[in-house]
């Protein structure tokens, strides 16, 4: 028996071969064991799996044809065999200490579904070093740390949404309507690449799936009464927990 819960990494790639080595070394950089990848080659024509398989021989790497993340990241729910699940981007970052700093508050008996930091966004200069924003809470995937059980309570995610986006915003929405229990963190535990390659580059809101997302929670929560569940003050302006 391990020591520690197996955690399963589900990481959806189309055309990513210039990203994903840096994404894969953030995975190593956590140094945790036992780590089971999952990479969900969706449809690439760039040698995206070749990159994988050289730089993490021991992932699992299924390819697919094209169909968007959310019908990826479904694929990677089904084939995890990990006690809990952690999501990344080919083209974003973890910080090195994100497992570390998330895997307290999934420990047995803490009562938390799951937890999420907040997010740095990043660009690179010309020169090639990393531009970071100000830390902010917007949830993504990349930045949380979950029971597998809780995807068995609640469902996978919705593979209507258009193109396959705002899936995590969707399922977000849902876990929050469903009184999920929710370790909010201040520190980052996700850094966000913005780039022209980008799925969601140039997309507003009202064409990758947000508003959509936001619609469907607005008529969920009228059928069943109308009852809101208020969003937390999460942090005092010191960055302490509140």
């Amino acid at each position: 028996m391990p020591i520690h819960p197996e955690i399963s990494v589900i990481m959806p790639a189309h055309n990513a071969a210039e990203t994903i080595g840096e994404s894969l070394q953030s995975i190593r950089d956590q140094q945790y064991d036992p780590l089971e990848l999952i990479v969900v080659d969706d449809g690439s024509s760039d040698g995206t799996s070749d990159v994988v398989r050289r730089a993490f021989p021991e992932a699992r790497v299924f390819r697919q044809e094209n169909a968007g993340p959310a019908i990826a990241r479904n694929k990677g729910l089904r084939e995890a065999k990990g006690e809990l699940i952690a999501f990344l981007d080919a083209d974003d970052l973890w910080p090195a200490e994100k497992l570390a700093l998330q895997l307290p508050f999934l420990a047995s008996g803490s009562g938390f579904d799951f937890a999420v930091g907040h997010m740095k966004e990043f660009c690179k200069s010309a020169d090639g070093d990393r531009i970071f924003s100000e830390p902010r809470f917007l949830f993504v995937l990349g930045c949380g740390l979950y029971r597998r059980e809780v995807f068995e309570r609640l469902g996978t995610f919705d593979e209507s949404m258009p193109g396959g986006f705002s899936e995590d915003t969707d399922w977000f929405m849902r876990a929050w309507e469903a009184e999920c229990s929710i370790r909010f963190q201040p520190q980052v535990t996700i850094h966000y690449r913005r780039h022209e390659g980008g799925m969601t580059h140039g997309l507003d809101a009202s064409n990758n799936g947000f508003l959509l997302a936001v619609r469907n929670s607005l008529r969920r929560r009228r059928q069943s009464g109308g009852r809101v569940r208020p969003m937390p003050r999460l942090y005092d302006e010191a960055g302490e927990d509140a």
